[in-house]
């Protein structure tokens, strides 16, 4: 029969047990006062007034303290009381545990309230929704009929404000937090002491207790108002907590500190380092410790030392309040590193400097931003100087290819009427300078970027020898420009103009190189690449034409060579460079399908390979033919263009070729002269852009009303955005300028339904 403790009645057998052991432990009790001792199964106890270790301790610990700070002296002697206590319920459980040899964690603590009441502490009370599970829902609800602590109060004639059975609290809850294993601590809500009607106890684990007491008021709302604010006392536990709270707020800082991506650093007042992270060690290329006892300002370059010493003084006799400025920071190599500082004073509690925060931010990356963004913006402003110069240039094309178209037509039309007379080479000569400013428009609008690309299939080893003689034209007598290529140089599809304009510039690149004079080889040869090969230059495996283009000039050193094929990097600084050669160069060669090496040092000169995939097929070669009597035919044929010189040059060249001509100055006038013509017309010869109506629209027109009539286009502008704006795909059309066989030939091909560019 219980009668030491009042348990739920599941628990009431096992409780039963624990009061047979205990009175079975207690009953070995002897008692010897001549030697001072009191002895229970072997174990030595002390008896101390309750009131000693309750009402008294209070007032004693109360009496170390001023009067004002009463509220403080009751805090820290309940705090003591609770810690006493809960040491002493672990040590007594374990003890107790070991001796009795009781291991399941609920025997262990059933065990404890019957010796709770056999010690003097008090009676226990376990309420049946109590949950005692040696886990984070561990829930113990009780009462302490008879507390000692309480009853020392009540027999002193005391009432206290709040619960007093702490010992109590902190007895109980260390000996469950033995028996369980688990943290545990109890809260007394209510207590006789101060006059409620029991004492009541809630034991939890620490994270959980709060919880638990509000859900037991919840439960008993009628309790809330007596139990009011609840303190769970416990003064080491408090200071373990804040030394808890602050090691981490410490391993926070500290991890922040040394993990933070900018330089950070405590300085004292006298300027010495005293804490520094990794970011600022690397960012001079030392170690922290190395740091840790130098002056900051020693960071700096010796120009700048007096300047940051002179802020950091200012920062600490209080003149500033923080300090931000740009500096340089040396690194152990030797570089200097630009830093951004920003530093603020630290007091103490009394309002003296103690120490100083400094942040130091690399402004390496931003400075390089920075650099980049200029060079960027004069990147754009030599590009908007070059679309205007591609402008211009476009527009001074189309009417110099006008012009030429006239003279070339002209010029062979006398060299024709002149043949056989003296005056035949002087005509011959006109088309043949005619011929040769055609090129230069082409390479002018190679250079600006608006030619049409036309890819051919060209023998590289003749149109390099063609152009020989314009290259040793482009640098100076002193040069030596020697041609070699292997016999069979495989053909290649590519567009001729970019072809020898990509020679032009690497030409002028080499002169630019050998301001005292040298010599530059080109040679040509056949090469096969491996996969290897291939890879290393990026470019598939296969069968390509190999030029190298060498010179005996200054050469180029290694931020060159990193920077060479960029656009608009040039090493030329007296205005004339552009920096586009190099950059046309290899995009041509890269657009071509096709890769482009440099080797180079200084003062070895410099060896180009432009590498250009080989074509299948039979190659075209321009032929420079005299002018001969040309045989026509008998096919009317409209022709359409604005320019007055043109049209006059072509109707006449058209007549003379026996074709029926019907003209037209534009499209309007076009359209009503084909509606107004009772014959038929084979074929309709118009210029692309003209005023009023563009030749695909004056073609579209006449096309509805008449059927079966063969088209061909002729424009003088290079853009092919403009110069072939609403043409079909399938369009032919000659580029401006043209000679009139060439013209010849195309009508032919367009009357027998071919197609040809």
């Amino acid at each position: 029969m219980l009668e030491t403790v009042r348990v739920p009645v599941e628990f009431e057998a096992l409780f039963d047990k624990a009061q047979e052991y205990v009175r079975e432990y207690h009953a070995q009790r002897r008692e010897e006062p001549k030697q001072g001792t009191i002895e229970i199964h072997g174990q030595r106890y002390i008896r101390v007034r309750a009131a000693s270790m309750s009402v008294e301790f209070f007032d004693l610990v109360k009496s170390l303290y001023s009067g004002e700070r009463e509220a403080e002296a009751e805090a820290v002697a309940r705090s003591l009381l609770y810690d006493i206590a809960h040491a002493l319920g672990l040590a007594d459980a374990r003890d107790f545990h070991e001796q009795m040899g009781v291991t399941d964690p609920v025997e262990r603590l059933s065990a404890g309230p019957v010796h709770f009441a056999y010690s003097g502490w008090a009676f226990v009370d376990i309420h049946p929704d109590s949950n005692p599970t040696p886990d984070e829902t561990f829930c113990l609800r009780y009462d302490h009929p008879y507390s000692f602590e309480s009853d020392a109060w009540t027999r002193a004639g005391r009432e206290s404000h709040a619960p007093v059975c702490v010992m109590n609290a902190g007895y109980s809850s260390g000996w469950c937090e033995a028996s369980f294993d688990i943290p545990l601590v109890a809260a007394e809500l209510l207590c006789t002491g101060r006059g409620d009607e029991c004492c009541r106890f809630i034991m939890a684990p620490p994270e959980q207790i709060e919880f638990r007491i509000a859900e037991f008021l919840a439960l008993h709302p009628d309790a809330a108002e007596a139990v009011g604010d609840v303190h769970i006392p416990g003064f080491f536990r408090e200071r373990r907590r804040a030394e808890a709270a602050l090691h981490e707020s410490e391993q926070r800082f500290r991890g922040a500190f040394d993990h933070a991506t900018i330089g950070m650093a405590l300085v004292a007042t006298t300027g010495e380092l005293t804490l520094v992270n990794e970011a600022l060690a690397s960012m001079v290329g030392v170690s922290g410790a190395e740091l840790v006892g130098k002056l900051v300002a020693d960071l700096a370059p010796a120009s700048r030392t007096a300047n940051m010493a002179e802020r950091l003084r200012r920062l600490v006799d209080g003149e500033v309040t923080s300090v931000r400025f740009d500096t340089d920071a040396v690194h152990r190599d030797g570089h200097l590193v630009p830093v951004l500082i920003t530093a603020a004073l630290v007091r103490d509690k009394h309002g003296t400097p103690s120490h100083i925060v400094a942040q130091a931010q690399d402004l390496t990356e931003q400075r390089n931003a920075e650099a980049e963004l200029r060079r960027r913006d004069e990147q754009l402003q030599r590009a908007q100087r070059l679309d205007a110069i591609g402008r211009l240039a476009g527009g001074m094309a189309h009417d110099f290819n006008n012009a030429l178209t006239v003279i070339m037509g002209y010029a062979e039309q006398l060299a024709i009427s002149v043949e056989g007379h003296s005056g035949q080479a002087a005509a011959r000569s006109i088309v043949d300078a005619a011929d040769r400013a055609s090129l230069l428009t082409q390479q002018l609008l190679a250079f600006s970027r608006k030619q049409v690309l036309q890819p051919r299939l060209l023998d590289p080893a003749h149109t390099l020898a063609g152009v020989q003689d314009m290259l040793q034209r482009l640098v100076s007598e002193d040069i030596d420009v020697r041609y070699e290529s292997a016999p069979g140089i495989w053909p290649v599809h590519v567009d001729p103009t970019q072809f020898e304009q990509a020679f032009v510039n690497l030409a002028v690149n080499a002169r630019d190189a050998m301001p005292e004079g040298g010599s530059l080889r080109i040679e040509l040869k056949n090469v096969e690449l491996s996969s290897d090969e291939g890879a290393t230059l990026r470019i598939a495996p296969g069968k390509y034409v190999q030029t190298t283009v060498q010179d005996d000039g200054l050469g180029m050193d290694d931020e060159t060579l990193a920077h060479l094929f960029e656009p608009f990097y040039t090493t030329k600084f007296d205005g004339e460079g552009i920096g586009l050669g190099m950059a046309t160069v290899y995009g041509f060669v890269q657009q071509s399908g096709g890769a482009v090496t440099v080797e180079s040092s200084l003062g070895q000169g410099a060896t180009f390979r432009l590498y250009l995939p080989a074509a299948e097929g039979v190659p075209e070669r321009r032929i420079s033919n005299p002018p001969s009597r040309i045989a026509g035919g008998t096919a009317t044929i409209l022709l359409i263009e604005d320019n007055e010189d043109i049209r006059e040059l072509l109707g006449e060249s058209l007549a003379g070729l026996g074709y029926n001509c019907i003209s037209a100055e534009n499209g309007l006038v076009a359209v009503d002269r084909a509606q107004a013509n009772e014959g038929h017309i084979d074929l309709i010869l118009t210029d692309v852009v003209m005023p009023e109506m563009s030749g695909p629209n004056a073609v579209a027109a006449i096309q509805a009303m008449r059927t079966n009539i063969r088209v061909l286009y002729m424009t003088g502008y290079a853009d092919s955005r403009r110069g072939r704006r609403g043409l079909p795909t399938d369009a032919v059309v000659m580029n401006k300028p043209f000679t009139i066989a060439s013209m010849r030939r195309q009508i032919e091909k367009a009357l027998r339904g071919r197609t040809s560019s």
